[in-house]
């Protein structure tokens, strides 16, 4: 590390020790469109989310709604009462 780096970049070993511990997982609501035959044509997200080991935040693509659940599963339900819906975990 030089003197201008603020950060130290973790190899393999050291992300599994800590990965668990600090980062989120990331998911996507994606509300999904079909044609009269049940064929997937689309998805548009709806939420990007993270999953922490006891809470999960979200917010609109746009950033005009936010929320905090207590699940994925909670989260989803949102919009899986007005539309089709599916999670996608990047």
């Amino acid at each position: 590390m030089d003197e201008n780096t603020r950060y130290w970049t973790l190899d393999g070993a050291e992300r599994a020790v800590i990965g668990e511990l600090a980062a989120p997982r990331l998911f996507a609501v994606c509300e999904l469109e079909r044609d009269d035959m049940g064929e997937l044509l689309s998805g548009t997200v709806q939420a990007w989310g993270m999953e922490f080991p006891d809470r999960v935040l979200w917010a609109s693509p746009s950033g005009t709604e936010q929320g905090v659940s207590g699940s994925v599963d909670a989260a989803v339900r949102r919009w899986s009462a007005t539309a089709e819906v599916g999670l996608v975990w990047p």
